[in-house]
């Protein structure tokens, strides 16, 4: 099995991802956190054309290869016929360990629907505030950041990721 898995591509091998994350998905009525942060992780870097942190870097998961800033992805899935994301994000990293946190939104069939920054500092303030034992775990609902941050991709316009002014990440 480890011969097959090495020797797909990676768009392959994202696609093997997405049709197990789907699976699991259908059969459980909740998507894996495991398998939808490891396919947010891959997908987003090779859509904004990011470097990947080393596994297991404290903080952060891809670096930006212009500005070497480091960023954390999250990710969540739109209930089936949502317009909005919906649950919790959680375990952000400290505002020294990655400069901004990418959101990944999903639709209820794992396909990617838009990828948003949120400032660490806009993330921080709102973990800051008093009253939630949500915040208090460092946990927010998806929707709230989602609000907060500006869009980085959308598959409407994805040949616009490598022109200088359409990413937010630059």
């Amino acid at each position: 099995m480890h011969a097959y898995l090495d020797g797909l591509s990676e768009r392959d091998f994202l696609d093997l991802l997405r049709a197990v994350g789907v699976r699991l998905h259908r059969e459980t009525g909740a998507a894996s956190r495991g398998t939808m942060g490891f396919l947010a992780e891959l997908d987003v870097i090779h859509r904004l054309g990011l470097n990947k942190a080393a596994a297991l870097s404290a903080g952060f998961d891809a670096t930006c290869p212009k500005t070497d800033r480091r960023l954390e992805i999250k990710s969540t899935v739109m209930k089936k016929g949502a317009k909005a994301a919906h649950g919790m994000l959680s375990r952000f990293p400290t505002a020294k360990d990655a400069d901004a946190l990418l959101i990944a939104v999903y639709d209820y069939d794992l396909n990617l629907v838009e990828v948003r920054e949120v400032a660490m500092g806009k993330v921080e303030e709102y973990l800051a505030k008093p009253g939630s034992n949500a915040r208090a775990r460092r946990v927010a609902p998806a929707e709230l950041l989602r609000r907060l941050g500006t869009i980085s991709w959308t598959p409407v316009a994805p040949s616009t990721l490598n022109a200088p002014a359409a990413s937010a990440l630059d």
